[in-house]
């Protein structure tokens, strides 16, 4: 008989699991980690911003980090959108590798209930890290610390490119380095558009609800 005298059993028959709150349901849970993914033109940051103004003008706090596109794109959306300046605030820089913008962002946040971060790509670009590299200092100096004190964090990153098959070309339905950065995500949401002519509707599919 193995002796496990020093290891403790959880006490999963006593344990009291809490009901998930949300910031907007059902893709949006309070201080969790999210990650929307898709092609290019999939529509996930005009969606993203939409909510951010939404929640904004209910009240919430929203960091949006604005890495893609340009001030005259971005500022033709706000101004429809109309966010609440006294609850919205937008950057337009963050290089997550830099370990003093990690510390900036996570400090400088509390009390933030959503932040945005558009899009992972463009936040370690040219810092000269691989995928892994670059995940794990995402979960370890700003994911973690940030949604330890209530935030949650919505994560938008682009699909790769489309795989050539003996069928032709092939869109991947999974967003680059996937797999580790999936496991570090509650709620994954993937974004395509079913037809490249219609500039206003996408198709949202929940790959990932770990609740």
């Amino acid at each position: 008989v193995p002796d496990l005298t020093e290891f403790t059993p959880f006490d999963w028959a006593g344990y009291e699991v809490t009901e998930t709150k949300w910031l907007y349901e059902p893709y949006l849970p309070v201080g969790g980690r999210v990650l929307a993914f898709g092609p290019a033109g999939s529509l996930k940051s005009l969606w993203a911003l939409w909510v951010a103004a939404r929640l904004s003008q209910d009240g919430r706090n929203v960091a949006y980090f604005s890495l893609e596109m340009t001030a005259t794109d971005l500022t033709s959306r706000l101004k429809r959108l109309q966010p609440d300046p006294g609850h919205f605030k937008v950057y337009s820089r963050l290089q997550l590798s830099n370990p003093q913008h990690a510390m900036l962002l996570v400090n400088g946040l509390k009390g933030t209930d959503l932040v945005v971060i558009d899009s992972f790509s463009a936040a370690y670009q040219s810092q000269g890290y691989d995928q892994n590299e670059a995940i794990a200092v995402l979960d370890n100096d700003v994911l973690q610390p940030l949604t330890e004190q209530g935030t949650t964090v919505l994560i938008l990153d682009n699909t790769g490119q489309p795989m050539l098959t003996d069928k032709g070309p092939v869109k991947p339905t999974w967003a680059r380095g996937a797999s580790a950065k999936a496991d570090k995500m509650e709620v994954s949401i993937h974004f395509d558009r079913p037809t490249s002519d219609n500039n206003y509707k996408t198709t949202m599919t929940v790959k990932k609800m770990r609740l």
